[in-house]
């Protein structure tokens, strides 16, 4: 009964306005002293932030005030009303319910059970009230339950009353500061309830439509105030937003309730909830004095603009119906006609057909729809002179409205001359002037772009360069005059040729190219008739001979064809293959025509894959020597040549053939020659072979300045002996600025090294350059050894060069030698050393050494 009587005072003083603070301290005190309860804690439910933060906690365990619980962390059991009955016990709650609270609660054994009941007053939760207990609540009186019922009920209600006043002193500081904000902004709100089909206005709304503020209103009154293209605009934009949640903002022209003209910007959004529209809503903005201040500025801008920047130029205006309204004095320089003779008849008199006949479907076309694509836009037209002669102008049109009529205004420019400057322009930019043919820039515009049209549809491209042989042997011998005739006769004869299958470029001097308009769409053997065709046809035209000052030339060229993979070409392949191509046919004679395909793209690929990767050998520890073997005719080891070898991380094994002539062209030779150089001098250092050691040195290494400094370096760094050592150069780079050479040659041999002719008989056709250089050996060709078939028939090159170097004092040795008929015709020759597969192949360094020991 004291129980009893103790929770009827308590319920009685909750009833007369306790804070809920102080029912949750009188609560604890009473159910701690007559239930056993150890502890009262609630857990109050942060929307913002998703968690339940506990606001209140009595109790002798370690206190949870202040902690929270996010709700994802929460059973998803426990956060369903329809879970509970009133609350629920330990005895009630399933695995996964125990071990959260275990987890959160952190029972000890003091305590016995505890009792978890929501405050829910709808579909969500907003909080837990958590009691624990000494004792079993299972083992309560009904009478005790249902006075602890009485409390709870008062504590939720409570708790509940004070979460809906903060939420509506929230709602009602928002809503006056928001109505404050839309009446300084001009700015109001509406919502349109789908369900119900209502319509909510803002006051600021309201008042821009000129409505009592709480005034009956639904979406047609709202739309009703726009008029002609804005209302249609605006129903389908509401439309949509409804349909298919299509949001929109507008700036369109209204009328308000007491007629007076607006412009309004309106926004539409949707709001959704469980993935359905529920409501729309949007801002509404009176923007009529921003419109104003923005069309009076621009107005006064166009009109002074039209009036400084215009006044050469024919300024007509015209109504809505076509009709000329006025004309200034320059239209009768331009058209032929004066001011008065326009004035009334319609604007279309200054257009040809077809733009003359449709002129008023436009202007009908615009007024119904405010479409128009040249309002504003300055636009190139033709246009018609009173005597029916058709030029060129600039149009630029405005729109004004005076006294509440349309009026356009055009700006017409006569732009005859400078149409005929930018044809020239474009013919001296785009055209040889030489040939009247097109030039390089417009040869590379058309390539590109039949490159993208050829890749569409997977196709091949044909380009054929047409280079004359020898032509500047007609500069020199006539001059550039002379020349420039020879190439105009030229292009006239071979312009027949740009027919329906090519396009014909002068690509400067005495290179022509001729594109294959067609080539996407036909197939390779197709294209090789056609290049061939064309290549026997030039090939016949440049057979008349051409007169220059009484003398007749026959002109010869080298004629390429590349016919590629759209997916390969680009602009500098083409350029790479073709110069390539023209280079070879070039050194081989000219005067051919040669078809290249998809191979020589591979080829050049390679070559690009070496050039890029070829000045990282060194560094990557690529490059590598072998030597061959020099014997003498008793088959004794008397001297070697080194040779350079590449086997590259990404290409495999990459034939000298293959990158030295790239790394000429590259400049990476130096590098590389450096390199060998050095690894000669380490090898010479460390092994001290027998005889000599040659090595090959290209043209570009022996013509730099510093080449002598840099074979002594080599060699001091490694303190080895200069005289193992035999340079071998080509006959080329002999007679090469002779004197030059030969001051070279005299200041090395003076140190002890010797000089070897690679090649020779090969190269240049005049030996006198011999006397005048020191020269220690001479190779025979491989080319040449190859002639030698059995012993008893001589080859007279090989006899005479033996015969030669036994005159000059030096000595001869023999490349490539196979075969026992090779050894043996030379042996009898006395040809003091031999070198090939017949003896031994390039080896290692420790096969050398080997080679060497068993040789000696």
């Amino acid at each position: 009964m004291e129980k009893l009587k103790k929770l009827s005072q308590l319920s009685a003083q909750m009833a007369v306005g306790l804070s809920l603070e102080q029912m949750l301290v009188q609560a604890s005190d009473l159910l701690r002293v007559h239930y056993k309860v150890d502890g009262l804690s609630l857990w109050d439910f942060d929307a913002q932030e998703r968690c339940f933060r506990c606001t209140f906690y009595t109790g002798s365990l370690p206190s949870n005030l202040g902690k929270s619980i996010p709700e994802t962390k929460i059973p998803a059991s426990l956060l369903d009303p329809e879970r509970f009955a009133l609350f629920t016990t330990k005895r009630h709650m399933n695995a996964e319910e125990t071990a959260f609270l275990e987890q959160y609660r952190r029972h000890e054994a003091a305590v016995a059970d505890y009792l978890l009941t929501p405050i829910a007053p709808g579909e969500a939760i907003e909080g837990f009230l958590s009691i624990r207990t000494t004792c079993l609540i299972g083992d309560w009186k009904e009478d005790d339950l249902d006075t602890l019922l009485v409390v709870i009920s008062q504590i939720k209600e409570r708790f509940l009353r004070d979460k809906y006043d903060r939420l509506l002193k929230d709602l009602q500081r928002e809503k006056s500061l928001l109505d404050e904000i839309q009446d300084i902004a001009k700015v109001g709100g509406w919502e349109y309830d789908l369900a119900t089909q209502s319509m909510y206005w803002s006051e600021e709304t309201y008042r821009i439509y000129g409505y009592p503020v709480g005034s009956t209103i639904d979406a047609q009154i709202g739309i009703q105030h726009y008029e002609g293209e804005d209302k249609a605009k605006i129903i389908a934009d509401f439309e949509q937003l409804l349909q298919s949640q299509t949001p929109y903002e507008r700036e369109l022209r209204f009328k308000d309730a007491r007629g007076k003209l607006k412009w309004v910007r309106t926004t539409g959004r949707v709001r959704v909830k469980h993935g359905k529209p529920t409501h729309a809503f949007g801002a509404f903005e009176d923007i009529t004095k921003e419109k104003m201040l923005i069309n009076k500025e621009h107005d006064a801008h166009e009109y002074l603009a039209t009036i400084i920047n215009n006044l050469n130029d024919v300024i007509v205006t015209v109504s809505d119906t076509g009709a000329i309204l006025t004309a200034n004095a320059r239209v009768e320089d331009v058209f032929g006609y004066t001011p008065a003779e326009l004035v009334g008849q319609n604007v279309s008199c200054l257009m040809p057909s077809p733009y003359g006949e449709v002129h008023h479907q436009y202007i009908e076309s615009y007024l119904k729809t405010g479409n128009a694509k040249i309002l504003g836009i300055g636009r190139e037209l033709p246009a018609m002179k009173k005597n029916q002669a058709v030029f060129p102008i600039e149009l630029s049109l405005t729109e004004v409205l005076q006294d509440n009529e349309r009026i356009f205004i055009g700006i017409i420019k006569d732009i005859t001359e400078r149409k005929n400057a930018e044809d020239k322009i474009y013919k001296l930019a785009y055209f040889n002037p030489l040939t009247n043919l097109p030039n390089a820039f417009s040869f590379e515009d058309h390539v590109t772009r039949h490159i993208e049209k050829v890749r569409l549809v997977n196709g091949k491209l044909l380009l054929v360069k047409l280079d004359i042989d020898n032509f500047g042997k007609i500069n020199l011998s006539h001059g550039r005059k002379a020349g420039d005739y020879a190439i105009s006769m030229l292009a006239d004869r071979i312009r027949v040729t740009a027919d329906a299958n090519f396009e014909l470029f002068h690509y400067r001097g005495d290179i022509f190219y001729f594109l294959s308009r067609h080539s996407h769409v036909q197939k390779e053997q197709e294209l090789i008739l056609n290049c061939e065709q064309l290549a026997t046809k030039l090939f016949e035209l440049l057979e008349d001979e051409i007169i220059i000052e009484g003398i007749k030339y026959k002109l010869n060229a080298s004629i390429v064809s590349s016919i590629i993979d759209g997916s390969h070409a680009t602009l500098e392949v083409l350029y790479e293959l073709l110069n390539m191509a023209v280079k070879q046919v070039k050194s081989e004679g000219g005067n051919r025509h040669v078809v290249l395909d998809n191979r020589a793209h591979h080829y050049l690929e390679r070559r690009s894959k070496i050039k890029a990767r070829l000045p990282h050998a060194i560094a990557n520890d690529e490059l590598y020597l072998v030597l061959q073997p020099q014997l003498d005719v008793h088959k004794r080891y008397c001297a070697c040549e080194v040779l350079i070898r590449w086997h590259s991380k990404e290409l495999d094994f990459v034939p000298p053939n293959e990158f030295i002539e790239i790394a000429e062209e590259t400049g990476d030779i130096f590098e590389i020659g450096q390199w060998i150089l050095q690894q000669v001098a380490k090898l010479i250092a460390t092994h001290q072979p027998k005889g000599k050691v040659a090595i090959n040195i290209s043209a570009k290494q022996l013509a730099r300045a510093d080449f002598e400094h840099q074979v002594l370096s080599a060699f001091r760094d490694q303190h080895a002996p200069l005289d193992k050592v035999v340079l071998e150069v080509t006959e080329t780079t002999l007679v090469q600025d002779l004197d030059i050479i030969r001051a070279k040659l005299e200041r090395l041999t003076a140190l002890g090294i010797e000089f070897s002719i690679d090649d020779f008989g090969t190269g240049y056709s005049s030996l006198s350059y011999l006397q005048n250089l020191a020269i220690h050996e001479i190779k025979i060709d491989k080319s040449f050894v190859d002639e030698i078939q059995d012993t008893h028939k001589n080859v007279p090159i090989v006899d005479s060069i033996i015969q030669l170097a036994a005159g000059l004092g030096s000595r001869v040795v023999a490349e490539g030698v196979e075969n026992i008929n090779q050894f043996q015709y030379l042996a009898d020759r006395r040809c003091e050393l031999l070198q090939g597969y017949l003896f031994s192949k390039p080896l290692s360094i420790e096969d050398w050494l080997s080679f060497m020991r068993r040789h000696e």
